[in-house]
């Protein structure tokens, strides 16, 4: 278990300082190579049934739509009497709304003007909300679903990860975002849900952990007269 907490403190850590490294480059007025190649490689590559489609999607990723959804999912969730359950729900997809205003007041980063864009967005660029919503939703499905032990999790986790590429994607195929505002909002949205999960559900108030280690142990095997070992429940 403490090799698992170190793992993925290190993993967090890791995806925090890659942010930390795009923030200040970014704040330097910095627009990376790869940027700008991205942009227009996808540019290129527009059809008008691909614009439809990356509307549709885009569309779907907006933090208004998932935040509308994230509201859903609460109420089904205090429905169920899982309270717990709906703090995570509203902590993480709420404060990802929270944080992505934050963070665009902060650094102020104008839209891209590499290519027209497809649609109008208004707004600062850095990092993308649609992104940062799609993201802290699709983890929220993902890890809800594990904890509920439901059949089907990892189609169910790939399904939720593929959707907030796909959001992700069509921000910048519709050159309203930077890659670079797409892949710090998925860095922020992943380190903000695993730190609320963590938070939730992994601390556990002092003495519980020894309970649960009581609970976890096997009754002793109930024995008959004749010395065999009774039928084990």
């Amino acid at each position: 278990m403490k090799r698992r907490a170190v793992l993925l403190a290190v993993l967090l850590g890791a995806l925090f300082a890659l942010f930390l490294g795009l923030a200040e480059d970014i704040a330097e007025k910095q627009v990376f190579a790869w940027d700008t190649d991205i942009l227009r490689w996808a540019a290129d590559h527009r059809t008008s049934t691909l614009d439809q489609l990356m509307r549709v999607v885009t569309d779907l990723g907006a933090t208004v739509t998932l935040t509308a959804a994230a509201l859903a999912l609460t109420g089904f969730l205090l429905w169920r009497r899982l309270h717990r359950e709906a703090l995570f729900v509203i902590l993480s997809v709420g404060g990802a709304a929270v944080l992505n205003a934050l963070l665009k007041q902060l650094f102020q980063r104008p839209r891209p003007d590499v290519v027209t864009p497809v649609v109008t967005a208004h707004g600062f660029a850095f990092p993308s909300g649609h992104t940062m919503s799609s993201m802290a939703f699709a983890c929220v499905v993902a890890l809800l679903w594990r904890r509920a032990r439901w059949r089907y999790r990892w189609p169910v986790t790939v399904v939720a990860l593929a959707f907030a590429f796909l959001v992700g994607a069509s921000r910048v195929y519709l050159g309203v975002h930077y890659p670079s505002d797409v892949l710090a909002g998925w860095l922020v949205s992943l380190d903000l849900v695993a730190v609320v999960y963590l938070l939730l559900f992994n601390v556990r108030p002092a003495g519980e952990d020894a309970a649960g280690e009581r609970a976890a142990r096997p009754e002793p095997q109930a024995t008959t007269p004749g010395g065999d070992h009774g039928d084990q429940a």
